[in-house]
């Protein structure tokens, strides 16, 4: 789905939104991947698509993020 999906276009369309400054914000392109995991998957909140991306080597690999990523799945 990676070679198929190109959401590069996601990064030019959303740049005026992220800032600079502050807390640093999630990769648009994650982001919108873990929205059409939610999709694809039926999970109908937030938390459930972190809990079920976190259990998952395919979202994971969907995703880029390596087994040991933290940058995705905080715990606070």
């Amino acid at each position: 789905m990676n070679e198929t999906l190109d959401l590069e276009f996601i990064y030019r369309a959303t740049a005026k939104y992220y800032g600079r400054e502050g807390q640093k914000s999630i990769d648009p392109v994650v982001f919108m991947k873990l929205i059409l995991v939610g999709y694809l998957e039926n999970l109908s909140s937030d938390r459930k698509i972190i809990s079920t991306s976190r259990m998952r080597m395919d979202i994971m690999f969907f995703l880029s993020y390596d087994l040991d990523e933290k940058r995705l799945f905080f715990t606070g």
